[in-house]
């Protein structure tokens, strides 16, 4: 599949290039960025943290909430722009980042450890979820792979639809 600008709105356009983070989920149907930051805090364990939010944009942790090994991800609110021919109708979206990473005292900054492995863990956790409040879930390669912030992303994208 070829992602073309012009069909995309500019989050998800300017989440794709180094050396910003690449998106590796897409929340649609009825996802703005606070329902999914809320669904995940109120379902999923262990706990989510909220660390952050601003208009159309939602920051949350899981783990340490700095020091140390966590998940991290952030949410955005996208809007406009026609789904590729063979992508679901996309409704109220959001796109995502989600890494693994950890504080590196030395360096004063945190470090990606990983972009793959917690993608799949939340692919996992929304499928247990399941009906009525999340419906489709399916993965495509979106020819995005290549090394982010030191670490590998395998350029693959999960779908998810929320209800």
């Amino acid at each position: 599949m070829t992602i073309h600008s012009s069909a995309l709105p500019w989050c998800v356009v300017r989440a794709w290039h180094p050396p910003d983070d690449p998106v590796n989920l897409i929340f649609y149907g009825r996802a703005p960025a606070v329902a999914v930051a809320r669904l995940m805090r109120r379902t999923l364990r262990p706990r989510w943290h909220r660390t952050g939010c601003g208009r159309g944009v939602a920051d949350l942790s899981q783990g340490a909430i700095f020091w140390g090994e966590r998940r991290h991800i952030r949410i955005y609110d996208c809007a406009g722009g026609e789904p590729e021919a063979d992508w679901p109708p996309l409704g109220t979206w959001s796109v995502v980042t989600v890494h693994l990473e950890h504080f590196d005292r030395r360096r004063r900054n945190h470090v990606v450890d990983g972009w793959n492995q917690p993608r799949a863990e939340l692919r996992e956790a929304f499928a247990a979820i399941g009906p009525p409040r999340v419906g489709a879930i399916f993965d495509k390669d979106l020819g995005r792979a290549g090394v982010y912030h030191g670490s590998r992303f395998d350029g693959i994208v999960t779908f998810i639809e929320l209800r």
